[in-house]
């Protein structure tokens, strides 16, 4: 608003503040009242913020003295909301009836309200899920892929209004749509967690009840909403007479991609899906038949078995395997209804950040991995061009072992590789997807695979041995059938697969055979460790004059353990002061401080060998 606006604004509240408390007669005049009340708080001029205390005060004797007929007078009555909550509530109400710039967050909140100190936490707190406000019912908490969002509920924008107001999410983009249904998903699985939880709640069907009635309303204004905008995608569930269970299930499935539940959470079983969309227990195995390969969901392509070791088939038919297997929908659901696995993906996958000329490696290592990124670049030349995919027809994926002690350069190398192919990486850890549970470790194999495949991402698999067993020998069968599982997702995956060990294993025969590029990461040599020292300290490190690189290259160290050096040495200047220099003395403190933490120190295998490294290391004591 121009100054000269600020000035009537001004000018009319306190015209009004001179006035006797009055009640307001209708919705319209407090809302119109919160108007002029929010202008104030916006503007900067220090006059409106003298008066906007004066005109706040007038405001909320107003609404003591006006009559309960009024519809935002039953609201605060009945909720007994104090004069924070009040206000806020207002603000929606100026939001929603397009008076206000769109209030979605609690920074646009407390950017509305325009309060310090104590204030600002009273607005948090009357913003949180368990708040009069939320728990009333009046304002509605999701969170999406940006956060915690917030909006006025019917119920509210019925009382502003003055007439039942049953409409739709007010949504103006596809995407917000998306994200809306993340309070469907959570509903739901609120629900079957109470359905699963039945004999342990005492007040189960009390809550049950309460879930349910919660559910169909969100899904009411699911429909709704779709049925202002017919032409967004997910607008074909309503189209193809899917039933309100088989909605719910897909939607649930939709909350699997965007991340909105963990993609491990039991709500993706059959068991869970089914439990998610019935409002009571005997409905449960009507909706696992929903699941069968006959019907809609499955007939149609909107959902599928999860790839477990099989193909997706229709054999998985009778009622147990239906509620163990885990679903998730079709690729051609995923593209039609425009669903991209963005929250999953990112949980999973970074750009690399380490580039080729950034690393010093051999020169057989470097060979090595400029064959594993030429056959990435090149395989459609490899397999069809000169015809190796007729000869092999499996197993044409780039499969890579890099073995070699910590700090020898290999997660650094395999994003080196995802750089130069301009890929993600998705680093896995076999020892964080171990399950107790028999089966899911070899679910969460699959799933890890897939993830790469589907973001097109380079697989990393870090500390991979634990997955090494020789089947000959191994003593448990879960260790075989994880072996299996690696050996038959090898051969189906297409794109580019690292092992990586600390140390050397004995590999089954069958998975040596499907590992293509070995790659043996040792500790450098005097002259390489030279050029890590020169790549790992900076120009702009103010060094002292007595620094001397080939001295430093005489300690045998990996490439980690000279990144640690380079770095603590910066930290022990530090403490003196701010403009260095890094001396002599603080590598050779630094040096003595990875070698005393460092697991080689006891072990015998990798000492101060020669003369000058054991006269540098009592230089150093």
């Amino acid at each position: 608003m121009s100054h000269a606006q600020i000035k009537q604004v001004i000018k009319k509240a306190k015209r009004l503040c001179q006035k006797a408390p009055r009640s307001f007669s209708t919705n319209a005049e407090i809302i119109e009242t919160a108007k002029l009340l929010f202008t104030l708080r916006k503007s900067s001029e220090s006059e409106a913020a003298r008066v906007e205390r004066q005109f706040a005060g007038m405001l909320h004797k107003c609404i003591v003295l006006s009559s309960e007929k009024l519809q935002l007078m039953k609201v605060f009555s009945k909720h007994k909301f104090n004069r924070t909550e009040k206000e806020i509530l207002l603000l929606f109400a100026l939001s929603a009836t397009g008076m206000h710039q769109p209030v979605e967050d609690l920074e646009d909140i407390q950017k509305a309200m325009n309060k310090s100190g104590k204030k600002v936490l009273s607005i948090a707190g009357s913003m949180t899920k368990n708040s009069r406000l939320c728990r009333s019912g009046m304002i509605e908490i999701y969170s999406n892929r940006g956060g915690t969002r917030f909006n006025a509920s019917d119920e509210f924008i019925s009382a502003i209004l003055g007439k039942d107001c049953k409409g739709g999410w007010r949504v103006k983009k596809y995407d917000d749509l998306l994200d809306h249904t993340y309070k469907i998903v959570k509903a739901a699985a609120e629900r079957a967690d109470d359905i699963r939880q039945e004999r342990k709640r005492r007040y189960f069907l009390s809550s049950l009840a309460e879930n349910n009635e919660n559910v169909n309303k969100l899904l009411d204004r699911f429909f709704n909403a779709l049925e202002k905008h017919p032409r967004w995608p997910l607008s074909e569930l309503i189209n193809c007479s899917l039933s309100r269970q088989e909605i719910l299930m897909v939607l649930m499935l939709i909350g699997k991609e965007l991340g909105f539940l963990s993609p491990r959470d039991e709500s993706f079983t059959g068991e869970g899906l089914a439990r998610c969309a019935s409002a009571d227990v005997p409905s449960i195995r009507h909706c696992i038949e929903m699941l069968k390969s006959e019907r809609p969901l499955r007939k149609n392509g909107f959902i599928k078995v999860c790839d477990d070791n099989n193909s997706n088939s229709g054999g998985i038919e009778n009622e147990m395997l239906l509620r163990a297997s885990e679903f998730e929908l079709t690729p051609e659901c995923l593209i039609k209804f425009k669903i991209k696995r963005q929250r999953r993906i990112a949980n999973l996958a970074h750009q690399p950040i380490v580039r080729p000329e950034q690393l010093v490696l051999s020169d057989c290592v470097k060979s090595a991995l400029e064959m594993c990124v030429v056959q990435a670049r090149n395989s459609d030349v490899m397999f069809e061009d000169w015809g190796l995919g007729q000869t092999f027809s499996y197993g044409t994926s780039v499969t890579a072992l890099f073995s070699g002690l910590s700090g020898t350069g290999k997660t650094a190398s395999a994003e080196a590789i995802a750089y130069q192919l301009g890929r993600p990486i998705i680093t896995a850890n076999y020892a964080e997807i171990v399950s107790k549970w028999v089966g899911e470790t070899q679910k969460n194999i699959v799933r890890v695979f897939r993830e790469a495949e589907q973001s097109e991402a380079v697989l990393f698999w870090d500390e991979a041995d634990a997955m090494f067993y020789d089947r000959d020998s191994a003593l448990r069968n879960w260790e075989v059938r994880d072996v299996n599982v690696l050996l038959q997702e090898l051969e189906r995956f297409k794109g580019v697969c690292i092992l990586s060990t600390n140390r050397k294993v004995t590999l089954d025969k069958a998975l040596e055979r499907r590992i293509a590029i070995k790659v043996e990461f040792e500790r450098p040599e005097k002259e390489l460790r030279r050029q890590i020292w020169g790549k790992l300290i900076p120009e702009d490190m103010p060094l002292a004059e007595d620094i001397s690189i080939d001295q430093l290259s005489e300690v045998e160290l990996s490439g980690g353990e000279i990144k640690n050096v380079v770095l603590n040495a910066a930290r022990l200047s530090l403490g003196r002061g701010t403009t260095g220099p890094v001396t002599m003395l603080d590598f050779e403190k630094a040096i003595q401080m990875e070698r005393e933490g460092s697991w080689t120190a006891n072990k015998g295998g990798f000492g101060f060998g020669s003369k000058e490294q054991r006269r540098f290391l009592t230089k150093v004591s």
